[in-house]
C-alpha cells in the first residue's frame, strides 16, 4: 500500500510533469475523499495516471501507458 503523495512524488521522480490533478472533498469537514492525478513525461511521451480512495490505509491505483502498475512504488 502507499500513500497518494508518495505515489505522485515517486512519478515526478521518474520525469512526469502534473497536468491534472482534481480531488474529490466531501462531508461537512471536506477532507479529501479521494482523487486523480495524471502526468506526462515530456521526454518519453508516457502518460501516467494515480487514481486514489483515502481509507483506513489509502487504495491507490497506478496506470501507465495502459499498463497497470502493481505492487511497491
Amino acid at each position: 500500500m502507499a500513500e497518494p503523495d508518495a505515489v505522485v512524488s515517486a512519478l515526478a521522480h521518474d520525469g512526469f510533469e502534473e497536468y491534472k490533478r482534481e480531488i474529490v472533498r466531501c462531508g461537512r469537514d471536506r477532507m479529501p475523499a479521494g482523487g486523480v492525478w495524471q502526468g506526462l513525461n515530456s521526454r518519453t511521451g508516457a502518460i501516467a495516471s494515480a487514481i486514489w480512495v483515502r481509507a483506513d490505509t489509502p487504495l491507490v491505483f497506478i496506470d501507465i501507458d495502459g499498463e497497470t502498475v502493481r505492487g511497491d512504488v
